[in-house]
């Protein structure tokens, strides 16, 4: 909500707080504030919040007279908001993504920036971030979600702003979950998937937020361009699936 005179948050910037939460492990989030506090001063009386006031001439039960009166019952004066839409769409994909995530295990939260951050003075690069390379066309690729056999999935592209957060699971079925969220909340991002030797992205999956939890081929939002693209709304993320594919070369 608005407190005082700080911005209306917008969707990108409510799901940004989430959505980023989620990658570094968090197995529960709430709203501040769900209900907007009654007549306790000026950093309130914005409203705002999912269910906020709503009235006319100064006044929240459509008939005083003056704000003196006493305010009435609130499922009388607290009447749903924008961010009631906001919020029910935001709570069905935390829901939808903690049936995956709830029981899972963190690994690993990885950042990949147009600018790497420089290595700390261990040697250690910020939650695991690796050094960039620039591909043979310029373009600035990170290797993320590390396992014993190396890096299962890169991230491959003009990253803009703030970049991509990773967060790596292992899910109770062994698998390896990667939660890609667009650390940006105000502009999309297009990035490049590459899977690392041992993965196999035909074979990924993807846990549709917004679409009751179905666990789906991972598709290609631009396939008339090479590569896995991945479409990453201001603020979301995405929830992919991988397990390593077994070669002939494999051993165990």
């Amino acid at each position: 909500m608005p407190l005082g005179g700080m911005p209306n948050p917008s969707l990108g910037q409510l799901a940004w707080q989430m959505m980023t939460s989620l990658a570094y492990g968090a197995k529960g989030l709430l709203w501040f504030c769900w209900l907007t506090p009654a007549r306790q001063g000026p950093v309130f009386n914005r409203g705002g919040s999912p269910l906020s006031p709503t009235g006319r001439n100064g006044c929240v039960d459509h008939n005083c007279s003056n704000t003196s009166n006493p305010l009435p019952p609130s499922d009388v004066w607290q009447k749903p908001s924008p961010h009631y839409r906001h919020a029910g769409r935001l709570n069905g994909i935390v829901r939808t993504y903690g049936d995956f995530l709830l029981d899972a295990t963190s690994v690993g939260v990885y950042w990949a920036r147009p600018d790497p951050l420089p290595a700390d003075p261990d040697g250690i690069h910020h939650m695991g971030l690796q050094p960039s390379t620039n591909l043979s066309d310029g373009v600035s690729a990170i290797a993320a979600v590390k396992d014993e056999g190396g890096y299962g999935l890169r991230i491959s592209a003009r990253l803009a702003g703030e970049g991509v957060l990773l967060g790596q699971f292992e899910l109770r079925d062994g698998r390896t979950a990667v939660l890609i969220c667009n650390h940006n909340f105000d502009w999309t991002l297009w990035p490049t998937l590459v899977a690392a030797p041992g993965y196999d992205l035909t074979q990924a999956t993807e846990v549709k937020g917004d679409g009751g939890g179905a666990e789906t081929p991972l598709l290609d939002d631009s396939p008339l361009m090479p590569g896995q693209q991945l479409s990453l709304s201001p603020g979301m993320a995405r929830l992919v699936v991988m397990e390593r594919v077994t070669t002939s070369g494999d051993v165990g």
